[in-house]
């Protein structure tokens, strides 16, 4: 009777483990499928705009004489223009998928100027580089969001250039570089009252983006998306990837960073704000630790782990209880019992007062 039981148990076993290996096939299958569908769409895009951009990169100064030129951000009053020859380009300072960032004067001013980067689209041919549609697109919306923000934890836009093959965004140079330098090049450790500083001007700043009307969703927190100033404060920024909220919360699945996405666009399910506030606890973790969130794992067992088995970072032992619980209860798997950052704010200030012994209160 006992064997019978025993082998049930372990029959039980295997068909549990058979089932998650059957999701996680098709997770992998629908990921291929996605990439594969991406690509076509891009070459075809590529394909269909080649002799269109060929022709604007030679146009040159006629081109720039004309309103049809420029590509237009949603506003229909468009007045962000920058005239390029008012920039004094300094040093490069950044990259990323889409954009070089550079340090520049403007104005008697230091700005940043993240310029859209250019692919070639026909062979090794230089003089055939020029700006994908899909760089165009992310540029338009980032413009579009970030010339309706105004906020002490936002990264303020200065100005745009929106003509074709010279697509850039100016704004406001944060000398203390970002939370990802700091944090993994400078190896700085943070003391408390830095800890808290930042994590509350994150949440100041996030707060801001999902009171707005509709939502705006960022996508993509992540500790090199969050820049210092010279005193410290911290400030939003790279709104790429970013869009206003759907109520259906069927969006793009994949946008954002793959080790800083949640359980349910891992899934390719409907997403909310809460996206957001599950970065948001992996960047606490990141900030204690020191280190990126799943260092330890490659690029598919961190997302099959995370999308499956509730994966999360180890948190340390000597973790203050009031910081891990909040960690904890921002990386619910479930999203609706994940706080806002309404509520994040209230929990750092109703347990971490400012004018408060925080000594005392991690005892």
């Amino acid at each position: 009777m006992q064997q019978n039981v025993d082998v049930v148990f372990e029959f039980n076993k295997l068909q549990q483990k058979l089932n998650q290996l059957s999701k996680m096939q098709q997770l992998f299958q629908e990921e291929l499928q996605l990439f594969h569908q991406q690509f076509l769409a891009l070459s075809q895009t590529v394909q269909k705009n080649q002799q269109q951009l060929l022709q604007q990169a030679g146009q040159g100064s006629t081109a720039q004489g004309k309103d049809s030129a420029h590509l237009t951000p949603d506003d229909e009053n468009f007045g962000w223009e920058i005239d390029l020859d008012e920039l004094k380009i300094e040093e490069k300072i950044g990259e990323g998928t889409f954009g070089v960032v550079e340090k520049a004067s403007w104005r008697g001013s230091k700005v940043a100027v993240k310029w859209m980067k250019k692919l070639k689209v026909k062979g090794d041919d230089p003089n055939s580089a020029a700006i994908s549609a899909l760089a165009r697109r992310e540029f338009c919306k980032e413009v579009t969001i970030l010339s309706k923000l105004r906020h002490p934890n936002i990264i303020l836009l200065l100005g745009a250039c929106t003509r074709p093959n010279s697509l850039c965004i100016i704004t406001e140079y944060l000398a203390g570089g970002s939370l990802f330098h700091l944090l993994h090049v400078e190896k700085e450790e943070l003391d408390l009252p830095q800890y808290l500083s930042i994590a509350r001007g994150i949440g100041l700043g996030v707060n801001y983006l999902h009171l707005a009307d509709p939502p705006i969703i960022h996508r993509d927190l992540k500790s090199m998306n969050l820049l210092l100033d010279a005193k410290g404060t911290v400030k939003v920024a790279d709104f790429g990837w970013a869009r206003l909220a759907d109520p259906t919360g069927r969006m793009t699945v994949r946008a954002g960073t793959p080790f800083y996405l949640s359980p349910e666009q891992l899934r390719q399910e409907p997403y909310s704000t809460k996206v957001d506030v599950f970065a948001f606890a992996l960047i606490l973790w990141e900030m204690y630790t020191n280190k990126l969130p799943f260092y330890e794992y490659d690029f598919h067992t961190a997302q099959m782990g995370v999308a499956l088995k509730q994966l999360r970072p180890n948190i340390p032992g000597d973790c203050p209880p009031l910081l891990k619980n909040l960690m904890v209860k921002c990386w619910d798997e479930v999203p609706y019992n994940r706080p806002s950052f309404d509520q994040i704010l209230q929990y750092l200030s109703d347990n971490f007062p400012i004018d408060s012994n925080l000594n005392e209160l991690m005892t």
